[in-house]
């Protein structure tokens, strides 16, 4: 994991845990880090191996109870919505290293697909990545699939070109990538409002609904 803290104590903290690779303020690939405005507060990442980012707020460490909280409330919404057909993760899903500990989504499989409700949202501006902490985001891809980026080989002498599939932040509509399969939306939900959870749980069952209509890999389309 590459992963750039600009905070050091925290970098002093994580340089011997196993995966830390610091990054240093240069491109990823053609893509780059929105570092514009950081005081320090945010920890940026990014896997080679799974080709995904990670933007994770310092100060999310105290807010984490809160995130946990929300997350068992879409979850219980989840389950009683949702057919028997769907397979919900009863687990905690959440980063496993320090840097990426803090984020929090629940993972919904049917017909071999992933769906995630993301309780954050990752955007692409031009080849800037950077996000949004208080917005939810839906995300689907193939099973077999390791996220919503991937790798394309360029030839043994060039360097990969890697895709992203993340929307812009503005963007209202579904970004697809249908040669891989692979689907995001921004949703205009705010992270922690429990006012409009039956809202969320039906456009996200809307999303995998759509999503379904759009592939060809899942092999019995489901009948809501």
């Amino acid at each position: 994991m590459q992963v750039y803290i600009n905070n050091d104590t925290k970098l002093k903290e994580f340089k011997n845990y196993r995966g830390f690779k610091k990054l240093e303020k240069t491109d990823l690939h053609d893509f780059s880090f929105d570092f514009e405005n950081d005081q320090g507060d945010t920890w940026y990442s990014y896997d080679p191996n799974s080709c995904n980012f990670h933007i994770v707020k310092d100060t999310e460490e105290i807010e984490t109870n809160a995130k946990d909280t929300i997350r068992g409330l879409y979850q219980k919404e989840l389950v009683k919505t949702f057919p028997n057909d769907f397979n919900i993760s009863h687990r905690l899903s959440r980063g496993r290293a320090p840097w990426i500990r803090n984020h929090r989504w629940i993972e919904v499989r049917r017909h071999g697909f992933c769906y995630l409700l993301c309780l954050q949202t990752l955007c692409l501006n031009g080849n800037r990545i950077s996000g949004d902490f208080n917005k939810i985001q839906f995300q689907a891809f193939p099973g077999y699939s390791k996220g919503c980026n991937y790798l394309v080989s360029n030839g043994k002498k060039r360097e990969p070109e890697l895709i992203v599939n993340y929307p812009s932040l503005d963007s209202t509509e579904l970004k697809m990538d249908q040669e891989k399969e692979i689907y995001v939306k921004n949703t205009a939900y705010v992270v922690g409002d429990v006012s409009n959870i039956t809202d969320v749980i039906g456009d996200f069952k809307n999303f995998i609904k759509e999503v379904e209509n759009l592939t060809i890999k899942a092999i019995e389309k489901g009948n809501f």
